[in-house]
């Protein structure tokens, strides 16, 4: 698999050397750096007061000078050796690749400073409520309409939580009249007003306050994605209001540059926190957002290694089993269920009235229930152990044996596996080490930008990154629309969701969107394709792709619709990638580094203890000495170095066992007893940095490498259908549609007798029928008939039952089902009764081959006549032999993204040499039957015009494929287009066209 990486790099490093000691008396001296304390008073107000008061000497007497020092060595110690930017504790930049590894960082930094998301939506209530009449609003962007009700999704914020709900109000000639009037601009009250002299003034004001109450207006002008501080701010009325946020973007403007650090910091905090606590009325312990940005002398990666990180990357996707998202798939069932192959706009499939289901959201609980969940429904998948984890139990039972401590996988050690199930862009995280070590820490999606984007929004150089891999995706799918989703689940996440534009287009959700080109979501309608979901715009007769560009977890999300967007981003793939034990990770103590014969770290050493291993170490934790003494026989014990991390979640602490403070630190963490402690080696401490400060100290780093797939370039997907064609008719109407769950062994006989019922027999009359076979969610076949008139639909029902009800009592057919028969429009457009027509063309064709070969046996090359069918198709399309192998080989690489490619197309190979001579001799032996269905074609096409376009020919050949074979259909498309693949480009060879 190609891998082509971006121009640029983003470096993430620690603000201290890691080869900085963090022993009492270093703390100490480390606490008179101007530098760190600003760090500390920024993460921590509170801890920044005690230990200033500590160690300047006033609480000397304290009994919290064990918890002080603890605290401040934490601290310290992430400062050292952990790159992720969190205040001034890390900072990223800009690099280049080049020629050779070189990267120093100068010491100098700049702070992009923004008010903490809390005080920036506070103040946005305060200029609305300054501005009055003035202040602007805009239409809810969840409107839509169920019956007499305007529906829209509303939220309300419960202890700093948004909590959302679907709302409804009665529609009426007032609000249907404000709502055309508003459309997509903002208006306010005093416009409203004036628009709508015919009523009396305090009582249509009233009405439009309740209107904005209920959030069917919505503020214009909140924060929100792209439009943050300060480009929310609106001049106001209050002239106090308009001073304090003119000297708020003021000060904050000038602290956002390179230099050193000025030595009045604490005033700039102290001046900041009165403003901000001047707006929200209340101090509160975040009040402002601080990013940093390292100044480097030199930025450059050394481009060679490219080729290394790509082949660890290939080898990651090898190790990984792509997994499924349950939740989507989940929604598929109840989506096609319910829809089928229909468009649907997308709030109304979201509806919880008239709705489908999306994950946990409908799960009411009742006054029973809530809280409570059965042993049943709590108990864990049983693990399902895979040939590659069987590898795995092998590398880890000789390591354990010969108490290895790290192991190289060989080259050949997983099945290759292509690129189609990783996502279009994404990024490498890795750290760089002398003589080009490389640890591949994971790689990242289900696009590069979640890494990317939250630090363009200061810095010019990581923007032009995000744009480039973002060109990239679009130039790969020219035709779509991708669109960024806006909506922010909650308030705080704003701090870390905000970004500039990176794609063409928005998509807002509750809340407003300042692109230049808007998507609102009544324009959206969603369809279940080839088992993925696929959005377009109505208005713009053009596929969308939603993006959510920052690594927010938007499973946390409390709206199904937003996390619907979320999840289709990487339907077709694994959202990232990184080296894994797999079900083993419980069966383990330790876990050796992972390692490449091609200098590539894919795993550190890991370690995972329970109480019942550490409980010696547990009673210990009071006593230094004897502590001391039962570790150095436990790190013996279990391999573990002097320097290693405790790991919870994202977070990673530093132990050295020879820093008394570290190993107090590790004794307490010990006596939790939490049901497992991590540990990792430090893989930095082991080798040398290539990322030097400006006394070539090395610093703790990541480099994050954007890069994205070479693929072929996506063709327009399909426009929005709408005609006047009727699309549902239900039972009772002029066609009667019937489900017959039964196995499959039994399908063909019931088909015969349908055909013997409904063709043969006199005993009904019909205009024409058809058959489809179905597996989801059960095995069934969907009967269809078209009746000559609506009152034939008793009479020609009960014939039906007559014949079916042996099948029934015996247990054969195990459920008759009737139905709505809804007509797939957006599959067949303006060609839906062309293809009924073709369908029972075929179904009697169907019969006819059931009958000659009876026995069902779909092993004899008899079956090949089945060939012969869908070059007659391919003929009457066109009969350039060029124009049909075009169509042949987009065909067989669609199957081939499904299928393992390999194995299928070794199949393809054997059968076409097996069978390709006997081919002539299958169309001559059954040139009869053939030629009857031409003929009964050729009629069809004297009624009907036919346009034999891709879609349309490739969805007829589908369901003619469906009807012939009772299992495994997809593959056996898959496979007969291979077989005309060979057989036309043979065909052209000999003829030499």
């Amino acid at each position: 698999m190609k891998v082509n990486f971006a121009n640029g790099l983003i470096l993430r490093s620690a603000a201290l050397s890691y080869r900085q000691e963090l022993d009492h008396n270093t703390l100490v001296a480390l606490w008179h750096n101007p530098l760190i304390k600003e760090s500390i008073y920024i993460a921590s107000k509170s801890l920044y007061n005690e230990l200033n008061a500590f160690f300047e000497g006033n609480e000397k007497a304290s009994g919290k000078e064990v918890q002080l020092i603890s605290s401040f060595y934490k601290y310290m110690a992430r400062m050292g050796n952990r790159a992720t930017p969190f205040g001034l504790f890390a900072g990223c930049a800009a690099v280049n690749w080049g020629t050779g590894n070189n990267i120093t960082l100068t010491g100098r930094y700049r702070k992009h400073i923004a008010p903490d998301a809390v005080v920036s939506f506070e103040l946005a209530r305060q200029i609305e409520a300054a501005n009055k009449l003035n202040a602007g609003y805009k239409i809810n962007n969840t409107i839509y309409k169920v019956g007499d009700d305007i529906r829209f999704i509303t939220y309300h914020v419960i202890d700093k939580e948004r909590i959302y709900q679907v709302s409804a109000v009665d529609a009426n000639p007032v609000i249907d009249n404000i709502i055309e009037t508003v459309g997509n601009t903002i208006w306010s009250r005093q416009q409203l007003l004036d628009h709508f002299p015919e009523f009396d003034r305090d009582d249509l004001l009233e009405f439009i306050n309740d209107l904005i109450d209920v959030q069917l207006l919505k503020p214009a002008f909140e924060p929100v994605i792209g439009f943050d501080f300060p480009l929310f701010i609106q001049q106001t009325d209050d002239l106090a209001l308009n001073n304090t946020i003119s000297e708020l973007i003021g000060l904050l403007n000038g602290g956002d540059n390179y230099g050193s650090q000025p030595a009045n910091w604490l005033s700039f905090y102290s001046r900041v926190e009165k403003l901000t606590s001047t707006i929200t009325g209340r101090d509160l312990k975040d009040q402002i957002h601080i990013t940093r940005f390292d100044q480097l002398e030199s930025r450059i990666v050394n481009s060679a290694l490219q080729a290394k990180i790509a082949k660890g990357i290939t080898l990651l996707n090898n190790l990984c089993t792509p997994g499924l998202n349950k939740r989507l798939e989940q929604f598929k069932n109840r989506f096609r269920k319910r829809y089928e192959e229909q468009s649907v706009p997308l709030l109304e499939v979201f509806d919880t009235d008239t709705g489908i289901e999306y994950g946990q959201w409908y799960e009411h609980e009742t006054l029973f229930t809530e809280g409570l969940y059965a042993t049943g429904e709590a108990a864990g998948a049983q693990v399902e152990y895979t040939e590659l984890d069987f590898k795995m139990l092998d590398l880890l039972n000789e390591a354990k044996a010969g108490r290895i401590y790290h192991i190289t996988l060989p080259d050949n050690f997983a099945k290759q596996r292509g690129s189609d199930n990783l996502p279009f862009s994404m990024c490498a995280v890795f750290q760089l080490f002398e003589n080009d070590v490389v640890f591949l820490e994971r790689v990242t999606g289900p696009g590069a930008l979640s890494m990317i984007a939250r630090f363009a929004t200061a810095d010019e150089e990581i923007y032009k990154i995000g744009l480039e891999i973002a060109g990239k995706e679009t130039e790969n799918f020219p035709e779509a629309m991708f669109a960024e989703v806006i909506h922010m689940p909650e308030e705080r996440i704003l701090n870390v969701m905000s970004h500039p534009p990176f794609w063409p287009h928005e998509l807002a959700y509750i809340d407003d969107a300042k692109g230049k080109s808007v998507l609102q979501l009544d324009d959206i309608y969603v369809k279940l394709e080839y088992n993925a979901f696929r959005l377009f715009s109505k208005k713009h007769q053009r596929e969308v792709i939603p993006r959510l560009s920052s690594a927010y977890n938007y499973n946390r999300s409390q709206h199904p619709i937003y996390t619907f967007l979320c999840d289709i981003q990487h339907q077709y793939s694994n959202g990232g990638l990184a080296f894994n034990w797999g079900g083993l990770t419980k069966e383990f103590v330790f876990f050796p580094r992972v390692e490449t014969a091609y200098g590539l770290i894919l795993h550190r050493a890991t370690w995972k203890f329970t109480p019942a291993i550490l409980n010696e170490l547990c009673r210990a934790e009071k006593q230094p000495a004897r502590f001391s003494e039962l570790l150095a026989a436990f790190r013996e014990q279990w391999l573990l170095p002097d320097k290693f991390f405790i790991v919870k979640g994202d977070n990673e602490l530093l132990v050295d066992v020879n820093n008394e403070i570290a190993l107090a630190v590790f004794a307490k963490e010990i006596a939790k007893q939490s049901a497992t402690l991590i540990l990792t080696e430090c893989i930095h401490l082991q080798y040398q940095s290539v990322v030097k400060g400006p006394c070539q100290q090395p610093h703790a780093h990541q480099l994050v490498a954007p890069f994205y797939f070479e693929r072929p370039v996506k063709q327009a997907y399909f426009q929005y259908f709408e005609n006047s064609l009727q699309r549902n008719f239900f039972p009772g109407s002029e066609w009667l549609f019937i489900k017959l769950y039964l196995s499959s062994n039994i399908a063909n006989n019931i088909i015969l007798r349908l055909n013997e019922l409904l063709d043969h027999s006199g005993t009904v009359s019909i205009k024409q029928w058809f058959f489809i076979r179905y597996h989801d969610p059960d095995n069934h076949i969907r009967v269809r008939i078209n009746l000559l008139k609506e009152d034939d639909f008793q009479d020609v029902y009960l014939a039906i039952r007559e014949v079916l009800s042996p099948f029934l009592i015996s247990g054969q057919v195990h459920v008759v089902q009737l139905d709505t028969y809804v007509r797939e429009l957006e599959r067949y457009g303006n060609q839906i009764e062309q293809a009924e027509g073709l369908f029972c063309i075929e179904t009697l064709f169907c019969c006819k081959v059931f009958r000659l070969l009876e026995t069902n046996r779909y092993d004899t090359e008899d079956w090949f006549l089945i060939f012969w069918l869908i070059k007659d198709y391919l003929n009457l399309m066109s009969g350039d032999i060029n124009r049909q192998i075009k169509f042949v080989e987009k065909g067989l690489s669609y199957f081939l993204t499904e299928f393992d490619d390999k194995a299928v197309k070794i199949q393809i190979d054997q059968l076409f040499r097996k069978y390709h001579a006997n081919l002539d001799n299958v169309l001559l032996a059954y040139d009869n039957l053939l030629q009857e269905k031409r003929q009964n074609i050729a009629n069809l096409l004297q009624r009907y015009h036919v346009d034999w376009n891709d879609k349309f020919l490739s969805s007829v050949i589908h369901m003619a494929v469906n009807r012939y074979f009772s299992t495994r259909q997809r593959l056996h498309e898959c496979i007969l287009y291979g077989i005309m693949l060979k057989y036309l480009k043979s065909e052209k060879a000999r003829n030499k066209l």
